[in-house]
């Protein structure tokens, strides 16, 4: 297989990520902060570097961003079209990277709350069914599927071990100087023989009741060391959205992350603080990173899986940065 065609594949589903941020922050605020954000996005130096890397990176990123803007339009025009176009796109954004469903579950949610233009209750639910419906409709195959091979319904067979190995000390054995797996590899391979035993039995060779086994297994290390459970899970929460990427690559390429990383993150912090009258509307927003933060202190994070978030930064870093635009421009936009 050529590699090529799906290293041009993915370049253009990541640069549709630039024109759906940009339109998000152009719906929020205005054309300036539109610009600002697709310019931002289009420009920063980690998408930029996954763009070209054969990872599902900017697919996920471009789904999930591109229901985001969906669940917006729903909220804000109740249309039930554009409800059943949402629940679609949070279906593909979950089949590529399971972990955004614990956010899809949110997103219905929100999208019952009382909004700006006082819409009915009855509208309100309808909507938030329709996308449920679509989201469901997107993912029943692979769900009837899982449920053939392994007589449950679910989205993968491996939550068990994720939950596991993330109890376990053993994780920052070697995470985040190097690959989680590595670490995951030297938690596996330090079970006991009485364990390995239990696994066996209680299993017999069938994935989702190893899954069990293994979920329980780690709910029990954490029950045993509450205060050291949370410790690691707010380690990982640091690491996830701390200055120097994970794993880490060397000193420079470490130092030329953190000058971008670190700026956005005070920038976008900075937005949700400014726009903070808007709070219903960006509870959509909260419900990305506290999803993704529940997930991450369970199990892990490193940067390629947490990258996702970096757009929602930019869209609201996107007006501060839009007003250093000279005024002609912006004036000129505005018509």
């Amino acid at each position: 297989t050529n590699p090529w065609v799906l290293v041009v594949a993915q370049s253009i589903v990541s640069s549709a990520l630039a024109v759906i941020a940009g339109l998000t922050a152009r719906r929020l605020f205005n054309p300036a902060a539109g610009l600002a954000a697709a310019a931002l996005c289009a420009l920063y130096p980690y998408y930029v570097w996954h763009d070209q890397s054969l990872q599902e990176s900017g697919l996920f990123a471009a789904l999930a961003a591109l229901a985001t803007l969906l669940l917006l339009q729903v909220r804000d025009r109740r249309s039930l079209l554009t409800a059943l176009a949402a629940g679609a796109m949070l279906g593909l954004a979950i089949l590529t990277r399971s972990m955004l469903a614990p956010f899809a579950l949110l997103a219905l949610a929100w999208l019952m709350l009382p909004d700006e233009k006082h819409h009915p209750v009855g509208r309100r639910v309808a909507s938030a069914g329709l996308a449920a419906a679509a989201l469901l409709a997107v993912l029943s195959p692979w769900l009837v599927r899982a449920h053939g091979i392994t007589g449950e319904y679910g989205l993968g067979t491996e939550t068990g071990q994720s939950v596991y190995a993330g109890a376990s000390p053993l994780l920052f054995s070697e995470f985040p100087e190097r690959n989680v797996d590595v670490s995951r590899r030297r938690i596996f391979a330090a079970m006991t023989p009485i364990e390995v035993a239990s696994l066996e039995q209680a299993s017999h060779g069938d994935e989702a009741l190893a899954s069990r086994w293994f979920t329980a297994r780690g709910l029990e290390m954490a029950q045993a060391d509450p205060a050291g459970y949370a410790v690691r899970a707010l380690r990982k929460l640091a690491i996830a959205f701390g200055p120097r990427p994970a794993p880490h690559h060397g000193w420079l390429a470490d130092t030329a992350y953190a000058a971008w990383w670190i700026p956005l993150l005070v920038l976008g912090l900075a937005g949700f603080w400014r726009d903070r009258v808007n709070w219903r509307r960006n509870l959509l927003f909260a419900g990305h990173f506290a999803a993704f933060g529940a997930v991450t202190a369970v199990i892990w994070a490193q940067t390629s899986h947490r990258a996702y978030l970096d757009v929602y930064l930019m869209i609201f870093a996107a007006p501060i940065l839009a007003a250093l635009l000279p005024r002609a421009l912006r004036q000129r936009l505005e018509a």
